[in-house]
């Protein structure tokens, strides 16, 4: 929602002119959108996605999904034999330019299963009494919001009914033409400022309802994939953004593998 575009010249003048946009006030999130982010995002991604199938026009499970920790580009697939690896693409073109990473498919195959596994764990053994007590917080959030909200609808009422009574006196001769401005100018920014403070309370309550769906929403995406063993393309598109990968820890010897889930 966006408030304030043009402003009274001074309280002689009823004139108004623009005013420049960083003037302008601006509260994001006080309507519900006709399509949900995530889908947008989603959809966003594979237009400006351009795959390249291995032969046979099969695409990778992790295409455009696995990028480089170091450098940030995007791994691409190689093959050897039957297996197939992901490598960091900078590192093949200059050695000094990237530390590199490489990995097999079957490694994130496997770190993907495993933190998926547990995430199903995590959302869907919540305790009865956990869930009871985060759901009547929403509850409590929710109902604090609404009575603000009425507060803040029934001021602006009042400054409305004031002005109109205001141009009443006006018209009837109790106060100047000039009065009249300045007085209605006073008003009409009180109001403009309730109004933008009705509209962050709309906001915030809109996100706390969106919160409340997304914790629903994962849980059921997760309950789609409980005792599941096999990886498809299709899940690796609805489940992750992106997997960054990392190099070998020279210790460790293990691969820094972390998933940005979508949910």
């Amino acid at each position: 929602m966006v408030q304030g575009k043009y402003g009274s010249v001074s309280y002689k003048s009823k004139k108004n002119k623009p005013k420049p946009k960083a003037k302008w006030n601006r509260v994001e999130g006080t309507h519900e959108a006709i399509i949900d982010r995530d889908l947008w995002n989603s959809v966003q991604s594979k237009i400006n996605a351009n795959f390249k199938p291995f032969g046979g026009g099969k695409i990778g499970i992790f295409a455009k999904k696995c990028r480089c920790k170091h450098c940030g580009y995007t791994l691409k697939t190689s093959k050897s034999h039957e297996d197939r690896y992901l490598r960091c693409p900078t590192r093949q073109v200059d050695k000094n330019s990237c530390v590199g990473s490489f990995v097999a498919e079957n490694t994130v195959k496997k770190e993907v299963l495993k933190k998926l596994n547990e995430l199903i764990k995590q959302y869907l053994n919540v305790d009865q009494l956990e869930e009871k007590v985060i759901l009547n917080q929403f509850r409590n959030d929710k109902e604090k919001l609404q009575k603000e909200i009425s507060q803040y609808q029934a001021n602006i009422d009042k400054k409305s009914n004031t002005i109109k009574n205001l141009y009443i006196d006006k018209v009837n001769g109790i106060i100047s033409q000039e009065q009249f401005i300045e007085f209605n100018e006073d008003f009409q920014r009180e109001k403009q400022g309730i109004e933008i403070l009705l509209a962050k309370k709309q906001a915030k309550l809109l996100e706390l309802n969106n919160e409340q769906e997304v914790l629903k929403s994962k849980r059921q995406i997760l309950e789609q994939y409980v005792n599941v063993t096999e990886l498809t393309r299709e899940m690796i598109e609805g489940l992750i953004d992106y997997i960054e990968v990392g190099a070998k820890d020279p210790i460790t010897k293990k691969k820094e593998i972390k998933i940005h889930w979508k949910f």
